[in-house]
């Protein structure tokens, strides 16, 4: 059962072996953690956002090299899907107009709230 959801910072931390992140990770039980379809969304949108950036071959292979490196960490993890119950939260999320504008780390929050999971930041 799923009860710890990581963000997208804290998928990247771990996705990048920061060895601290991985630490407190494994201290918990297989399968209770996962990851969110949006951190899947920010993920692959950015490494893609960088590729049609790139400029000449040194950055292509580098951002081809991030992509690659999401990819395979993002096998490693459940991914939790946006539902309608999450919506829902999300909604009066928004409602609560708390003090800040990012929409995605409501809609990862929203996702935690409708698993009964903890968001981990």
């Amino acid at each position: 059962m799923v009860r710890r959801i990581l963000d997208t910072d804290t998928f990247s931390l771990w996705a990048r072996g920061v060895v601290d992140v991985e630490a407190r990770l494994l201290m918990n039980p297989r399968g209770s953690i996962a990851t969110t379809v949006i951190t899947v969304e920010e993920q692959i949108g950015g490494r893609m956002a960088r590729l049609r950036q790139a400029k000449g071959k040194e950055e292509t292979v580098r951002f081809y090299a991030y992509l690659t490196q999401s990819a395979e960490a993002l096998k490693l993890l459940p991914i939790v899907s946006f539902t309608e119950g999450a919506y829902d939260h999300f909604e009066r999320l928004k409602a609560l107009k708390l003090n800040f504008d990012a929409n995605n780390d409501l809609r990862i929050a929203a996702i935690a709230l409708d698993l009964g999971a903890i968001a981990v930041p």
